[in-house]
């Protein structure tokens, strides 16, 4: 599990063959309303999809902070994706990146409400690919919100990157672009 209470970095390589509806890269989510739930998606268009980071900033309500990209995710090809909580004097800030250039716009409150499989458990993990397991009226599990295509080398740092660093990380991967 990310631990959420502070700041946190998240990085992955991405090569989406959708950017239509919700694609999950990386999330932390349970069946419950946890303070630090998050998600990494691209979402809402074809052929670029636009990146949307979101983190819950309190426990028991379906309010999110969001900050979202413009289209800049293309299908088809890879990319660097950076989504960071936090800033390095502190504070709540989200900020996205893509191929190591700042993209996120200001963060504006959403809401997101967890699927819960079981309501007698609740699993908060890190999914890679997918925001939390859920249930159909028959019982049958499946991936809520499931990413469609490639994703390589996911990273997790347990601090808020600063713009250099991000934008030194795209460049020294770019050398070995999956």
């Amino acid at each position: 599990m990310v631990p959420t209470d502070g700041p946190f970095t998240l990085s992955a390589w991405i090569n989406p063959r959708a950017t239509n509806g919700y694609r999950t890269i990386v999330s932390q989510i349970g069946g419950q309303l946890r303070v630090g739930d998050f998600a990494l998606r691209v979402q809402d268009a074809d052929p670029q999809g636009r990146l949307l980071f979101f983190r819950r900033p309190s426990a028991g309500s379906t309010s999110v902070d969001v900050v979202q990209s413009g289209l800049l995710v293309p299908k088809n090809v890879w990319t660097h994706v950076v989504a960071v909580y936090g800033s390095i004097g502190g504070g709540g800030a989200l900020r996205l990146y893509v191929n190591g250039n700042p993209v996120g716009g200001a963060v504006v409150s959403g809401h997101y409400a967890p699927s819960q499989p079981r309501p007698d458990t609740d699993l908060t993990m890190m999914r890679v690919a997918s925001s939390e397991l859920a249930a159909d009226q028959f019982g049958i599990a499946f991936r809520r919100y499931p990413y469609d295509g490639s994703i390589d080398e996911p990273m997790v740092f347990d601090r808020a990157l600063t713009p250099d660093e991000v934008l030194a990380m795209y460049q020294n991967f770019a050398l070995y672009e999956p």
